[in-house]
């Protein structure tokens, strides 16, 4: 690879930081004239951010405070990122979180609403997930043969599940820059216990996912194929869909097990805060509890900071 290109990436595009070994197998492909990133899956790798300037720049904002409040946020954002591929085919921009891993980084999605989320764990992952959606089957066979591992996919959120909203970080920006600030939910007192997903709430994902692991009795290098939490801009679990496996149909959460009716639920939860079609939320010292019911058996439960 160009040592010109791999310098201009760098300083022009991920902060400073190196060229991630897989985005350089990207460019090696591309330098042999090897087009299917591009004509495949519409995905164009960067040499600069210069395109980000016209939607992200302080001078569109034209003296509006809210407008300025948002783009310094994006550019706070932008500061942990590195950008390095546009997606045309989803008006997307792909960049690398270098603070969640500065060596194996995953992948970070830029849509055209400004909205972040997670595209993949991994670079391979990322641009594998592009090709199912786009029907594209030999994404995952051109991968490999550029010299890119590839996992079979899980279900979407489950690889990043464990790694802190980047959405979330820019919403809390936005509110630190607009001086709206809200105070951040105190971090749980108790450890997660693989028993207990009362105590995974608020609690490090790293901590969740040992936890996670114990109860689904997996393996030090195996990841849920599920996505179970989602977590807040710290990293800390915010929301948690207990799922009706059989490591967990015997645990209690907050007193209700799987199976349950619904008159046994308000028995031991008490009357609901609100009810819907077929679900009843509580609140309570552990959060929000909402739980779920097909043929008047509990089938789902949520648990969500509060």
């Amino acid at each position: 690879m160009d040592p010109k290109i791999v310098r201009a990436i760098s300083q022009q595009c991920l902060n400073g930081q190196a060229v991630p070994s897989g985005l350089g197998q990207l460019w090696l492909a591309k330098s042999r004239g090897d087009n299917f990133l591009a004509d495949g899956l519409g995905i164009e790798l960067l040499t600069s951010i210069g395109l980000l300037d016209a939607g992200y720049g302080e001078e569109i904002a034209q003296g509006d405070e809210t407008i300025l409040a948002n783009v310094r946020a994006h550019r706070r954002v932008f500061n942990r990122i590195g950008f390095f591929a546009a997606c045309d085919e989803y008006g997307c921009q792909l960049a690398f979180d270098f603070v969640s891993d500065p060596v194996d980084p995953p992948i970070v999605r830029l849509d055209s609403e400004g909205q972040y989320d997670w595209q993949g764990a991994s670079l391979a992952e990322a641009i594998l997930r592009f090709g199912e959606d786009l029907g594209v089957e030999e994404t995952g066979q051109w991968l490999t043969n550029i010299g890119l591992p590839v996992m079979p996919l899980v279900e979407f959120g489950a690889s990043t599940q464990f790694l802190p909203s980047i959405g979330d970080l820019h919403e809390r920006f936005y509110n630190e820059e607009s001086g709206t600030q809200k105070k951040l939910f105190p971090s749980g007192r108790k450890s997660a216990e693989s028993n207990d997903p009362t105590t995974w709430v608020l609690r490090p994902g790293k901590e969740v996912r040992l936890a996670l692991s114990q109860l689904l009795r997996l393996s030090a290098d195996e990841s849920p194929p599920r996505q179970w939490v989602q977590c807040d801009s710290e990293g800390r679990v915010c929301t948690v869909w207990f799922h009706p496996v059989p490591e967990t149909m015997q645990i209690a959460v907050s007193g209700v097990m799987f199976g349950m009716s619904a008159a046994q639920t308000t028995k031991v939860l008490g009357k609901p805060a609100k009810t819907g079609d077929g679900w009843l939320s509580f609140s309570n010292a552990a959060g929000r509890l909402r739980v779920g019911f097909k043929d008047d058996r509990l089938n789902e439960i949520c648990l969500m900071a509060e």
